[in-house]
């Protein structure tokens, strides 16, 4: 059985909290291990997919991760009852547990990302459900972008 863990970046620490998640008085609290209760940005909040990468660091929800053999970096998310690997071209294929993944970092580090005035594209700068071209930096100029 698989442990039940979430990770949510602390609004009153520099750094992401590990550990049981709590809804509480409108906001989102991560007990850590040690029994403190910190607040966690609700955008930034995770689960713990039960998987390990290739250095034995936890996967988590909002992880970019690349697949053994590929050059090409996913982002772990959840849907529909599974943990999912997400390429920027739309395409979705659920995580097997024989997958080799290695972290190469979050969706929720180092975000310089702003959506530009002539972007139409609703909520484009959003982690996972927004623009990819945007997210991974491949935006140009707005000629880029047309038929989007």
């Amino acid at each position: 059985m698989r442990k039940i863990k979430f990770r949510g970046f602390s609004v009153q620490q520099d750094g992401f909290v590990y550990g049981d998640l709590i809804t509480k008085g409108g906001h989102i609290w991560i007990t850590e291990e040690n029994g403190s209760n910190l607040i966690a940005d609700e955008n930034t909040v995770g689960e713990f997919t039960g998987l390990y990468d290739v250095n034995g660091s936890e996967i988590y929800e909002g992880d970019r991760v690349k697949v053994k053999g590929s050059d090409q970096a996913y982002t772990v998310i959840f849907e529909t009852g599974a943990f999912k690997l997400y390429r920027p071209d739309g395409i979705q294929f659920t995580i097997e547990k024989e997958d080799v993944l290695e972290i190469v970092g979050n969706i929720h580090n180092n975000q310089t990302v702003s959506q530009p005035d002539w972007c139409t594209y609703l909520d484009a700068e959003i982690p996972v459900w927004g623009c990819w071209s945007l997210l991974n930096g491949r935006v140009t100029g707005e000629d880029f972008c047309k038929g989007c």
